[in-house]
């Protein structure tokens, strides 16, 4: 049986602001890599961020934590600017800010956490993979280095941004029959899954 954590828009979203409240403004010393495991480790001095991206898992672990080996340094006096994720999407952006103009530089990383694909990118400021754990073809999206970063399709569900009204609501689920419901809510409104749309 597996562990597997279920991501959903809302969850991510939560997550990025946990994140977003523990990262600000801390120093990356290193970034571990271990693509046989699809793990990740950002060391961030006296603690680590573990994010365990194999389709068994998931995870999102912050606490103390040895360096694995495998790291890669990054530029000295690189921080966390925040943590966001876009609206009603499954994707972390981690956004970095490190000192000096040196080519190549890492100015984010990217955490895909859909279905069973999860994945964590580095990319540099013109949106160019520097690192990819999981390097793969992703339907017309090349996830690999030197390849240019396009995100994952967006949602375009309702409601995303902006909350929607009652007349919205009995436009788009009154004339569907109760049994469908469900699946319709899921598939056309903002921050449902299958976890929250009872």
């Amino acid at each position: 049986m597996s562990n597997r954590i279920r991501y959903d828009s809302l969850l991510v979203h939560y997550l990025a602001v946990a994140l977003d409240e523990r990262l600000f403004r801390r120093r990356i010393e290193a970034l571990a890599l271990e693509p046989d495991r699809r793990r990740a480790t950002l060391v961030l001095g006296d603690e680590s961020l573990v994010l365990d991206l194999h389709p068994t898992s998931g995870a999102v672990l912050l606490g103390p934590a040895p360096t694995p080996e495998g790291t890669v340094r990054l530029a000295r006096r690189t921080t966390v600017t925040r943590v966001v994720a876009p609206p009603d999407e499954r994707v972390l952006i981690v956004e970095l800010s490190a000192a000096g103009s040196q080519a190549g530089r890492p100015k984010r990383l990217v955490v895909e956490l859909l279905g069973n694909q999860y994945n964590l990118l580095v990319l540099d400021p013109a949106d160019r993979i520097l690192v990819a754990l999981w390097k793969r073809s992703a339907g017309e999206r090349e996830l690999r280095p030197g390849a240019r970063y396009v995100p994952p399709p967006p949602t375009d569900r309702l409601g995303a941004e902006t909350p929607i009204g009652p007349e919205e609501w009995r436009a788009l689920l009154g004339p569907v029959p109760p049994p469908e419901r469900k699946r319709t809510l899921i598939e056309k409104i903002a921050w449902t899954s299958p976890s929250n749309a009872e």
